[in-house]
């Protein structure tokens, strides 16, 4: 946890090469492999179908939950990765955002400074002379 007094460095560049390669990863592999696991899996499954015995069965059964537990994990782990990466997207344009305002305010800021520096300050009004005010 930090103190009030510690800085926090985010590098915004680094933040957004790793949700597009989250998002990348989870596109280009993982939901192609969860949906090419559970084809081959669940078309391939013969066990034990010509015996007839109470332990096969409890076998099958239990492969059966196990390939089940699989993909609902890896749907799961999916819409995770979804909701990540589309946090970190919003997070990015939102600090991109409150960045833009806030680099306006200074730049804004700065602007006034250099019109304030580059003004000359008009001459002194002339006093006629022999008089005292």
């Amino acid at each position: 946890m930090t103190t009030p007094n510690e800085q926090i460095d985010v590098d915004f560049e680094q933040l957004q090469t790793s949700c597009a390669g989250i998002r990348d990863d989870t596109d280009q592999a993982l939901a192609p492999g969860i949906s090419d696991a559970h084809v081959r899996i669940f078309r391939g499954l013969h066990i034990g179908e010509r015996s007839e015995s109470g332990e096969v069965e409890a076998t099958q059964r239990a492969l059966v939950y196990a390939m089940d537990r699989f993909w609902r994990n890896g749907l799961t782990h999916l819409d995770r990765a979804k909701r990540m990466t589309d946090l970190l997207d919003k997070i990015l344009a939102e600090y991109k955002t409150a960045d833009d305002f806030a680099k306006l305010d200074v730049d804004a800021v700065l602007r006034s400074m250099d019109e304030a520096r580059l003004l000359q300050p008009s001459p002194p009004a002339p006093r006629p002379r022999g008089f005292v005010e």
